[in-house]
């Protein structure tokens, strides 16, 4: 499965830019009972991180079901 995911955000503090998010990921099934999903993520204006104009991730999670 490939998925895209966008999201903004209008703090509620003084002075801080809104945030944007983006995501892209792709489910990969290994067996019937595991998947591993890589996925990039780009955070415009980070909220918590106001120093930085962009962060940009790189991340995998795993699902294991029984």
């Amino acid at each position: 499965m490939l998925g895209i995911g966008l999201s903004w955000n209008e703090p509620n503090i003084d002075d801080v830019k809104d945030q944007y998010t983006s995501e892209v990921f792709y489910r990969i099934n290994l067996t019937a009972h595991f998947e591993i999903t890589p996925s990039a993520q780009l955070i415009i204006n980070p909220t918590l991180n106001p120093s930085q104009d962009a962060l940009f991730y790189l991340g995998i999670r795993g699902r294991i079901t029984l």
